[in-house]
């Protein structure tokens, strides 16, 4: 009972959601699945972060459209024979990807400041805003990939991609050896992911400090 009380809260449950996706997608890797496990990560995703959010129903409904949009187009992607129009489909599909999550980090960043944001409210938001980025930065690689092949070298896993690569980065640490960025523009977009850590993990942090310290004081 009281674990359904637990996931009753947006923010445990958005944060559940997160690291348990963390730990389970290198489990996904390494197991031979006849479907692709991505689409449904990421609208699981999605669904966690309209959740937390608490959007209001039109910019709901548009992200969530969205977001099922490229999820269907993304499994319809098995079927597409053609070369030319299976490129075209991954660009589009990771657009609304990459759209529907900078939408939501965008939001996520300015909840940051909302007068009614609880101290532990705003750890958890924090935490799946992070891993938020280590999924954006999972698509432009894709989208990189998808422009020029050639812009990695080393082995790939074929069901996640770039999940190791995009966290690695995320966390300021060496990529493995298996997968070495290639492109200029790909070191450029590592580059990116780092710095974008960073200066959300300066965001965030300053803005706990403010939001205890009011909250202590007003106590």
């Amino acid at each position: 009972m009281a674990f359904f009380k637990f996931l009753s809260d947006k923010f445990n449950l958005a944060l559940l959601g997160f690291i348990s996706l963390f730990i389970f997608i290198p489990f996904l890797e390494s197991q031979a699945i006849s479907f692709p496990p991505l689409p449904f990560i990421f609208l699981f995703i999605f669904i966690l972060l309209f959740r937390m959010l608490s959007l209001p129903l039109r910019p709901f409904l548009e992200l969530l459209l969205l977001a099922i949009l490229a999820f269907c187009l993304d499994l319809l992607l098995i079927f597409v024979l053609n070369n030319f129009l299976e490129g075209v489909l991954t660009v589009v599909i990771h657009g609304m990807y990459a759209f529907c999550f900078i939408a939501c980090l965008w939001i996520l960043v300015k909840r940051f400041h909302s007068s009614d944001m609880k101290p532990h409210d705003l750890v958890k938001m924090g935490f799946c805003g992070y891993f938020s980025i280590g999924f954006l930065w999972m698509v432009f690689y894709s989208l990189a990939f998808a422009f020029n092949p050639r812009a990695f070298s080393g082995l790939f896993l074929e069901n996640v991609r770039f999940f190791y690569f995009s966290f690695s980065s995320l966390a300021l640490l060496i990529p493995s050896s298996q997968l070495i960025s290639m492109s200029f523009w790909v070191k450029y977009l590592v580059l990116l992911e780092a710095l974008a850590g960073q200066v959300f993990l300066v965001i965030f942090i300053v803005r706990a400090v403010v939001l205890y310290r009011s909250y202590e004081t007003e106590r």
